[in-house]
């Protein structure tokens, strides 16, 4: 079993953790504010391999209006700015290339995943990716998001600092407490 290290994005970088890890037959679980087309499109080789995605907003996204949500604190935010990229993915958005990653992620996602969020917008959320392997368990959690620059693949002024688990007897609480959260975030429609 591999020692556990610090993913910092400088050093260790998230996504070469991720295509290392992501292998045919992954389950893969996540937790981040953000899930843009860009890191999807930097992933999507190994993407394709896995069984699953769940994927959990820390903020109120695509969640439609109705019965179920308690509006007193609901403020109406742009759903795509989330997918669409931030300000370290300026230079991938001028390369014109958006539609067609977008419809690609788009065709992928209703294929592969699972998409929720919280209710009510928690920033100081953990964020988490759990890896469940046939042959071994892999946990990245703290300030990894979804995003080029959460994932080590764009430069930015981020201070990363997340931690890298393997082994099941190790990672398992995480995935645990993936799995409570899930079942009390609201499922996304898209």
């Amino acid at each position: 079993m591999k020692p556990p290290k610090v993913l910092d994005n400088k050093k260790h970088r998230v996504v070469d953790e991720l295509k290392e890890e992501l292998n045919k037959g992954s389950k893969l679980s996540v937790i981040s504010a953000y899930f843009t087309i860009y890191a999807y499109a930097e992933l999507k080789k190994e993407l394709s391999k896995i069984d699953k995605m769940r994927f959990i907003f820390t903020e109120p996204t695509f969640v439609h209006k109705d019965q179920e949500l308690i509006r007193e604190y609901y403020i109406e935010r742009n759903p795509e700015k989330k997918m669409s990229g931030n300000e370290f993915e300026i230079k991938l958005r001028n390369e014109m290339k958006q539609a067609a990653i977008a419809k690609e992620c788009a065709q992928w996602l209703e294929k592969k995943a699972e998409i929720k969020s919280l209710r009510q917008a928690n920033p100081a959320q953990p964020r988490l990716v759990y890896i469940e392997n046939p042959e071994d368990n892999v946990s990245i959690n703290g300030t990894v998001d979804f995003t080029s620059d959460g994932l080590g693949i764009t430069p930015s002024n981020r201070l990363d600092s997340n931690m890298c688990l393997y082994g099941k007897d190790y990672t398992i609480s995480f995935l645990q407490a993936f799995n409570e959260l899930q079942e009390m975030s609201y499922l996304c429609k898209m």
